[in-house]
């Protein structure tokens, strides 16, 4: 065998090596990914449905409430483009206003507004498990950019992304 033989199986190990390196590392790293998006889509899906429910309840409130619109801003809440991050956020806020306006008027305490907000509560608590999980996942990719991992990341265009804030549920006596 000639050196130049045994120079080409030796560059043919190393890249058969570096090969399985990057397909090991971009394995790991794309089923995180997988996870968090998967989340992700399903706490998307869960705020969808969380407004629309809020979205009667405004309904119901305009229609009691006439003196003072305190939540004008939440119809244009639509036309916003928010992410997931933004939407829980103004979501929660305008929950809030609207049991305050609820706990403030007699009218608006019937079984079907309760019912509503007690639908928003479950919706809640799958939105903030996946919140969790979606955490969970994105320390775990953090946790797995080391070294040459890093790299395959840049590559493959896989990123750390910001964690949600989890609360305790707006209403504990709902």
């Amino acid at each position: 065998m000639g050196p130049f033989l045994i120079g080409f199986f030796m560059l043919v190990t190393i890249v058969g090596i570096c090969l399985i390196l990057y397909f090991t590392a971009y394995n790991r790293l794309s089923v995180i990914k997988i996870k968090m998006d998967n989340s992700n889509n399903i706490i998307a899906d869960n705020l969808a449905k969380k407004q629309e429910i809020m979205e009667k309840l405004y309904e119901k409130i305009k229609s009691v409430v006439t003196s003072k619109d305190y939540l004008k801003e939440f119809n244009n809440l639509k036309n916003k483009n928010l992410n997931n991050y933004e939407l829980d956020k103004e979501l929660n806020e305008y929950l809030q206003i609207m049991i305050n306006i609820k706990e403030d008027n007699k009218k608006l305490n019937t079984k079907a507004f309760n019912k509503s907000i007690t639908e928003i509560k479950q919706i809640d608590q799958i939105i903030r498990a996946n919140k969790v999980f979606f955490n969970k996942n994105n320390n775990d990719l953090f946790k797995q950019m080391k070294g040459y991992t890093k790299i395959v990341a840049k590559i493959a265009k896989i990123s750390v992304k910001n964690s949600y804030e989890i609360k305790e549920p707006i209403d504990n006596s709902l």
